[in-house]
Parts: structure tokens; C-alpha cells; sequence
């Protein structure tokens, strides 16, 4: 039994369109985008006023925002891009399938 399926019962099947797939991958590559877009903006959390004795918290807090954000979008641009393949897979499936049932109505 699963953690997060506690009641023990089987869950149905998700049926996706392969087309779904890829725009959803899509559009997790252009969010990956955008979050990397924002990994040097994090510089500026260092930028205060002058003589602020907490410059070594901001250094490392623009750290670990940064570092965050540029694992955050890796993450994204790699999901993104499985569900692409898998999408591309899966239409390609398809079509071989269309492609015999045709063949086999043809020779009927």
C-alpha cells in the first residue's frame, strides 16, 4: 500500500492525449525559463545601505536563493522535457497502431 494512497484501492488509469504531454513539457520549459531568467536578480539581495554589518548574511542568502532557483529550473527543464518524450512516444505509438489497424481494414 502506498503512503499517499491510504485507503488501499486501486486508482484508475489517467488517460492523457500525447499532445497534452508535450504542450504540458512546454510549458514547463518555459517556466524553467523564467526561473533561471531570475537567478541573477539574487545578486541584488546584497545591494543595502552602506555600513549594514549583516553583508556576509546577504552574500549568503543571494547564495542559496540563487543555487535554489537554478536547481528549481533544472528540475523543471528536465520534467519538462520527459514529459515532451514521453508525449512524442506515445504519438508515435499511435500512429504505428492507426498505421496496422488501416493496413489490416485495407487487406480485408
Amino acid at each position: 500500500m502506498d503512503a499517499e494512497n491510504l485507503s488501499g484501492a486501486v486508482p484508475e488509469p489517467l488517460r492523457v492525449e500525447p499532445d497534452e504531454l508535450i504542450r504540458l513539457g512546454g510549458g514547463l520549459a518555459r517556466l524553467a525559463e523564467a526561473v533561471a531568467g531570475e537567478v541573477p536578480s539574487a545578486v541584488n539581495l546584497t545591494r543595502g545601505p552602506s555600513g549594514w554589518a549583516v553583508t556576509g548574511a546577504q552574500l549568503r542568502l543571494a547564495h542559496e536563493v540563487g543555487a535554489y532557483l537554478a536547481a528549481f529550473s533544472d528540475d523543471l527543464a528536465s520534467f519538462g522535457e520527459r514529459l515532451c518524450v514521453a508525449g512524442l512516444s506515445y504519438a508515435d505509438r499511435d500512429s504505428g497502431l492507426a498505421r496496422a489497424i488501416t493496413a489490416a481494414g485495407v487487406r480485408r
